[in-house]
């Protein structure tokens, strides 16, 4: 289960959220998916998507604040479909084996968290 800030059980410290993200594209067509929350960008340059996406992940987790709590349970628990992460967990194998014409990155993002209502 992960937790926001201020959500604790046991009274243990909630631990830092890392999420899944990969990017793909060339040129000036870019794709970024966070596959831990289905959420997708796209953009012109690497920069340009990882920045979007991290800024697309903090106002969902604002949004998942202001949820009620069994809204919020489902909400951070809502994953890209299984076939979604097959995907990108073949494109990196197949990136760390190959040169493609299209690059790619697998990168982790640690947002904060918002503190809950």
């Amino acid at each position: 289960m992960v937790t926001l800030a201020g959500e604790s059980h046991a009274g243990k410290n909630p631990s830092p959220l890392a999420l899944r993200c990969y990017a793909f594209g060339s040129g000036s067509s870019w794709e970024a998916i966070c596959v831990d929350f289905d959420i997708a960008v796209f953009g012109s340059s690497l920069a340009e998507v990882q920045s979007s996406l991290e800024t697309g992940i903090e106002l969902y987790l604002d949004e998942v604040a202001e949820a009620t709590p069994e809204d919020r349970e489902y909400l951070l628990t809502r994953q890209s479909p299984w076939f979604v992460r097959a995907k990108f967990r073949i494109w990196v194998w197949t990136a760390s084996m190959f040169a493609g014409v299209r690059e790619f990155r697998k990168f982790t993002l640690q947002p904060q968290l918002p503190a809950l209502r």
